[in-house]
């Protein structure tokens, strides 16, 4: 399925009109993992934070469709979220058996991981300057 991007100031993308329309024939819509890891002790994230880090797969291409990740964590309640990100949803679905597993190994006790899938609307972040 193809996506487009569009220039600030276009509320939609309206066909026939390019000078709303980024050109990027590649553009795809990409579906993400988020998984909810709750319960953990505020005192002991750190740890559970490394361990998530080590064990689930979180370079692009160390996973096959798999296009990066995201770690974020709630250090006053202990929760940790990832998100991990697809290049499409077929492989979203080709990873759940290993997903699963993995969230096995690294679910600490006391500690439950709710799983929900969504396709991303929007991924924007700022850039390093080149040379950096």
């Amino acid at each position: 399925m193809e996506g487009r991007l569009w220039r600030e100031g276009c509320e939609d993308f309206v066909e026939g009109f390019p000078e709303c329309e980024l050109r990027h024939p590649e553009v795809r819509l990409v579906h993400a993992r988020l998984t909810r890891y709750e319960g953990g002790s505020p005192d002991t994230i750190e740890g559970g934070l490394e361990t998530k880090k080590r064990v689930l797969p979180t370079a692009p291409g160390q996973t096959e469709g798999m296009k990066g990740a995201i770690f974020l964590t709630d250090r006053e309640s202990g929760r940790i979220l990832v998100v991990s990100l697809w290049e499409d949803e077929e492989a979203l679905r080709d990873s759940e058996a290993e997903a699963k597993r993995l969230r096995e190994e690294v679910t600490a006790a006391g500690e439950t991981a709710l799983v929900e899938h969504y396709e991303v609307a929007l991924f924007a972040v700022e850039q390093a300057p080149r040379g950096l």
